[in-house]
């Protein structure tokens, strides 16, 4: 064999290798890939692993509801006197501003009344991501009874036409002392740690006050107008339900919660003695 045919040989047994490889390369891709590939698609992300323990509860139905209502004579509603900030009466001509400190309906349920569990199951509760908003509409606070998760964001806002100042009277969590004049922007604050029933009120506006519950669960809720409540997603189990309202105080009550099962807890305050 002279010197161009040995080269000749080598340049032909080069080309059957590529051509080799590249039909391997084919079978390999038709085949799916390895199995590396494979368990990057089908592995379950982290971050849905986290919240399978509320996603469960919620996927079974588990539903707890009740109403808080009220045993006597249906109270009145006190008359907040407004004179002090006349833009504050000119938002009330055709009626006087009304305490949101008992509302009790005409079928005696109970408005404002906190109702949550005392002690959450074990679990990772993370903050939503949603705001909640206090707001100062006609020189009173909206709402008048808040519960949020710690860590949550709470959208502090101003929508009537005066000076408003906000304070919370914080113990465990740092206090907040804020001015909001007219058309001033939200002030955003977090509570960092839990705290159960922290007092607002407006240094201008004295009449004007508020209750806010740093939670570090979601079980919670406030009753609305016909004194009804309702709190989903918790797992089956035995817990302490509380009630708690400004004026007629605190109630506690046992409940259990099976699987797929709605429960129902009701609570009857009486006028305080």
């Amino acid at each position: 064999m002279n010197f161009r045919t040995k080269r000749h040989s080598i340049r032909s047994l080069n080309a059957a290798n590529i051509l080799l490889a590249l039909i391997c390369a084919l079978v390999l891709a038709a085949c799916g890939g390895s199995d590396t590939d494979d368990t990057a698609e089908t592995a379950p992300p982290e971050a849905a692993a986290a919240g399978d323990v509320l996603a469960s509860a919620g996927d079974t139905g588990t539903v707890l509801s009740g109403r808080v209502t009220f045993d006597g004579p249906r109270p009145e509603r006190a008359v907040l006197q407004t004179r002090e900030d006349p833009k504050c009466t000119a938002m009330h001509v055709d009626g006087p501003l009304l305490s949101d400190r008992e509302i009790v309906g005409e079928d005696g349920g109970i408005k404002n009344v906190f109702v949550y569990i005392k002690e959450a199951p074990e679990g990772d509760y993370p903050a939503p991501a949603e705001q909640v908003v206090l707001d100062q509409i006609g020189c009173r606070y909206v709402p008048h009874v808040l519960g949020v998760q710690v860590g949550q964001e709470i959208s502090i806002e101003n929508s009537d036409p005066t000076l408003h100042n906000v304070r919370a009277f914080a113990r465990a969590n740092r206090p907040i002392n804020n001015a909001l004049p007219k058309d001033s922007a939200p002030r955003v604050q977090k509570f960092k740690n839990p705290e159960l029933a922290i007092r607002m009120k407006c240094d201008i506006h004295p009449w004007m006050t508020a209750f806010l519950f740093a939670m570090d669960h979601p079980f919670f809720a406030t009753t609305g107008e016909s004194g009804a409540y309702t709190i989903q997603g918790l797992p089956p189990g035995d817990y302490t339900l509380v009630a708690w309202h400004e004026e007629y105080g605190e109630q506690e009550t046992a409940i259990s919660i099976t699987d797929g099962e709605g429960t129902v807890a009701d609570f009857v305050f009486q006028p305080p003695s």
